[in-house]
């Protein structure tokens, strides 16, 4: 039976484990703490065929009407298998969804990472501030997508710590989403996993409640759904209460872990 998993406009009460091409993803997503209204982050994890399939998380603009829609249906954009031998149709399918938006004066916009994975091998693929870590058993980042903010270039370009950037006024501030015209993918070269590698996709609601070393620590090695429980806990706390020198930033979440060798029971 081929996998499948769509989750929108909803709250987890606790991460979910489902099978993906011979191993387990765990997703897991939930509205701010703070917030009233329904959860603007959708997800989803999608078995094209027996070889490739697709993770992908969005999160509808906070700013914008109609973000839930809009996430929900960039990560539904992607869940039809592939025709006519097209190897990789993700990024046709976000520029034609981007094209109906524009067309129709939708009012929203969303981020978005996705990863698809054929015969071992990923590509990412994001447009906004939704990112994509990739780590190997021992701790080693073998891919950290670059997301399209001010704030996220600054601190890879340098110019400033990651203390800085994950505590920074403009730290909301997308320069890039699916809803406008002048929307573009940006895909990473094909990358060989590992059985043992470990593949994160999250919104920023992940990203900005973290360290990037406190990620890499829990998710490297270990059950991977213990790894996501331990990931939900943590947030709760530093949504609702940071510390000092800990971030903390309330908002909607959503974000998928894979590891190729990690076999459900």
């Amino acid at each position: 039976m081929l996998s499948s998993l769509l989750l929108s406009r909803v709250d987890c009460d606790r991460p979910l484990a489902t099978d993906f091409l011979g191993a387990v993803a765990v997703a897991f997503t939930r509205r701010s703490p703070l917030r009233e209204t329904c959860n603007e982050d959708a997800l989803g994890v999608f078995e094209w065929n027996g070889k490739s399939g697709v993770l992908a998380v969005a999160d509808g603009l906070g700013g914008l009407p109609r973000g839930e829609e809009a996430s929900e249906r960039v990560v539904q954009a992607l869940a039809a298998a592939p025709r006519g031998g097209i190897l990789d149709p993700l990024c046709d399918r976000v520029e034609q969804l981007n094209g109906e938006l524009i067309e129709s004066d939708f009012p929203g916009g969303t981020t978005l990472a996705a990863v698809v994975v054929r015969d071992g091998v990923l590509t990412t693929h994001h447009v906004g501030d939704s990112a994509v870590l990739v780590v190997g058993q021992r701790g080693r980042v073998r891919r950290h997508t670059v997301g399209h903010s001010p704030v996220d270039r600054a601190l890879r370009a340098g110019r400033l710590s990651e203390r800085d950037a994950l505590f920074h006024p403009e730290r909301h501030l997308v320069g890039n989403m699916v809803g406008d015209p002048g929307m573009w993918v940006e895909s990473g070269r094909p990358l060989s996993l590992g059985a043992h590698d470990t593949v994160l996709l999250a919104t920023d609601g992940l990203w900005d409640n973290f360290y990037l070393a406190e990620l890499v620590d829990v998710i490297k090695n270990g059950d991977l759904l213990r790894a996501a429980v331990r990931l939900v806990d943590e947030l709760a706390g530093r949504m609702r209460s940071p510390g000092r020198d800990q971030p903390g930033k309330a908002d909607d979440v959503a974000f998928v872990l894979y590891r190729p060798g990690a076999k459900g029971s």
